[in-house]
């Protein structure tokens, strides 16, 4: 694992990224080491230590023969986020030219993740709504975009207590200053963002969208003949059907879709709230 991550990190130029924003060759080695110590082990800074001096070669494969503190892995992340839009716009034009990749897809996201300490010197941790049920804890707000191929194109850090709808202004900005020119893009978003405020604001952007809808539609008028009905199945091979439509009275086109597997699944849950 080691070896792979430093072929990757290679591969991307992240030294020389790092170098480009005015780090030493001490605080690149840390850097590299930091990186890909969280891909492989996932683990605290204070946790990290100790898997590099019992049981991994991390320090040989980046040639660093220091000792490192989970304090010098604080200090080194900091100095990352300071140069957090530099870094991505790099590895994102980085990957776009390895991969190829056309760039017309944008899938928007947004989630928390919550703090066990109170950390009350924090100024964005905060209470709100835990995705992990954890509302006896402070929680951030993050969101992500990225691309149809999965590959993030840039994120951003909120207040713990940050309504997903307030998040999408800022993402059209940054999505604007990476590519000002190029309007050809479809952003995708589900109902939590979707409200019908942001859906004319992408719009005046320029943008097409595809969404989970907010509301239902009621008694309208569709002809049979006009809506085209697609059978796919998915990863697991489970049969999903897709109608595609535009009712009258609606400048979008709708899609509803039925999937045996979503059936089952809130069949089995609404079975468990009634027993």
């Amino acid at each position: 694992a080691e070896y792979l991550c430093q072929q990757v990190l290679g591969k991307l130029h992240l030294k020389a990224t790092l170098k480009s924003i005015g780090l030493s060759e001490k605080e690149i080695a840390k850097a590299l080491i930091s990186i890909a110590a969280r891909a492989i082990f996932c683990a605290s800074e204070y946790k990290t230590v100790q898997l590099l001096q019992s049981s991994s070669e991390l320090c040989a494969c980046f040639h660093y023969e220091h000792a490192i503190s989970h304090k010098q892995l604080y200090a080194i992340a900091d100095k990352l986020h300071d140069h957090k839009q530099t870094m991505d716009a790099q590895l994102y034009n980085r990957i776009t030219d390895m991969f190829s990749i056309t760039d017309k897809l944008v899938i928007f996201d947004i989630s928390n993740t919550y703090f066990e300490t109170r950390k009350s010197g924090s100024e964005i941790a905060d209470f709100g709504r835990s995705k992990e049920k954890r509302s006896d804890c402070p929680i951030v707000v993050f969101t992500g975009v990225i691309n149809e191929a999965g590959f993030i194109r840039h994120s951003r850090i909120y207040q713990g207590n940050q309504g997903d709808v307030a998040t999408l202004s800022d993402m059209l900005l940054d999505l604007e200053a990476n590519s000002p020119l190029d309007k050809d893009k479809t952003i995708v978003i589900d109902a939590g963002i979707a409200s019908e405020e942001n859906l004319e604001m992408i719009k005046d952007k320029g943008y097409k969208y595809v969404c989970v809808s907010r509301k239902r539609l009621k008694d309208y008028p569709v002809d049979p003949h006009s809506i085209t009905v697609q059978q796919l199945t998915d990863r697991d091979k489970n049969k999903v059907e897709l109608s595609i439509f535009k009712p009258e009275g609606y400048q979008d086109t709708w899609m509803y879709v039925q999937s045996d597997a979503k059936r089952r699944k809130e069949q089995s849950m609404n079975a468990k709230l009634h027993k």
